[in-house]
């Protein structure tokens, strides 16, 4: 069987210019030419991360650990740790660890995308913040971030904020489970609520977490983990407020409550973003989907180069990525 490849041609009826490869392979198969694809790189996908935290009301912290002009270094040697990390949100809630043993690592390249992330030892490394929430009707919060942990069998904090006898409020952190928790607390030891993911979350791979307070009815929320994400109520409503006596100031990587840390963080944060209310379904689906999955599993295009016997001609010769038809 002869295959006769034609020529494709402009509205005037022209034949349109050849493309030539840049580099040549000598495979026939019958009288037809034979090409193959291969594959030398991928980019990201420029249009990730459409949607941001500051995209919406109430955003009183955000870090993020790919934002190079928001993270003051100390460099040793070959590494580069973490002394301050500004906040974006405006509010001016920065972090901050002027001590050299307790400053967490900046490493490059870490992230799905290759961004930057800041890591914890799970030994010593931490860094504190101001109090960000300061009164009663502040049980209304949300809370949104992408982490990862290396240490399995431990809880351990991602950020916190706790009252002056160091209980945890309100906190996100790995469990003992390997599971990733929000946990908040009332008034009251039996208010405690702490909806976990459903998926292992101590694995060494980027987990993207959310949870809210709903001021409405008190309950604590949770859309959590990129494998089991979901929007929907957990636990039964508080009656009392969060904060019936003073907060401490927020924590990445531990909890620090009346001068006591615990709970050290061995592994990586990505970003991290607090609110001073509870975000809609619609807002929390968004970013969910517009900035914390991104960031989890972000959408690559692979670059490839045609290999070809003979003259390639425009419209003839295309790339389909895998799973698509021509």
């Amino acid at each position: 069987m002869t295959t006769t490849m034609q020529l494709p041609r402009d509205g005037g009826g022209a034949a349109l210019p050849v493309l030539r490869p840049i580099r040549t392979q000598s495979v026939a198969v019958g009288s037809t030419s034979a090409a193959t694809a291969e594959v030398v790189g991928r980019r990201i996908n420029p249009l990730t991360r459409a949607v941001r935290p500051s995209d919406f009301s109430g955003l009183i912290q955000w870090f993020e650990a790919f934002d190079a002009s928001t993270l003051t270094l100390r460099e040793s040697g070959a590494d580069r740790f973490v002394t301050a990390w500004l906040d974006k949100s405006g509010a001016g809630n920065h972090m901050a660890q002027p001590t050299a043993a307790n400053q967490p690592k900046l490493i490059a390249n870490a992230t799905p995308d290759g961004r930057a992330s800041v890591r914890g030892d799970g030994l010593a490394s931490y860094m504190t913040g101001p109090v960000i929430f300061t009164s009663p009707r502040d049980e209304e919060a949300t809370i949104v971030g992408v982490s990862k942990a290396t240490k399995t069998g431990a809880s351990q904090r991602i950020w916190c904020i706790s009252n002056s006898s160091s209980t945890p409020q309100f906190s996100v952190r790995f469990t003992a489970a390997n599971k990733i928790e929000v946990l908040a607390r009332g008034a009251a030891t039996a208010e405690l609520q702490e909806p976990d993911s459903l998926a292992d979350a101590a694995d060494s791979r980027w987990h993207a977490f959310s949870g809210r307070i709903n001021a409405v009815d008190g309950r604590g929320e949770t859309a959590l983990d990129n494998e089991a994400f979901q929007v929907g109520d957990n636990g039964s409503p508080f009656s009392n407020n969060l904060f019936t006596t003073s907060p401490t100031g927020s924590t990445l990587f531990a909890i620090d409550g009346s001068g006591g840390l615990s709970q050290f963080l061995e592994g990586d944060i990505s970003a991290v973003a607090i609110f001073n209310r509870a975000l809609t379904d619609g807002e929390w689906a968004s970013l969910r989907d517009g900035y914390l999955m991104p960031l989890v599993a972000p959408e690559t295009v692979q670059v490839a180069r045609l290999v070809s016997t003979t003259d390639c001609y425009r419209d003839e010769c295309r790339y389909v990525p895998a799973g698509r038809r021509a």
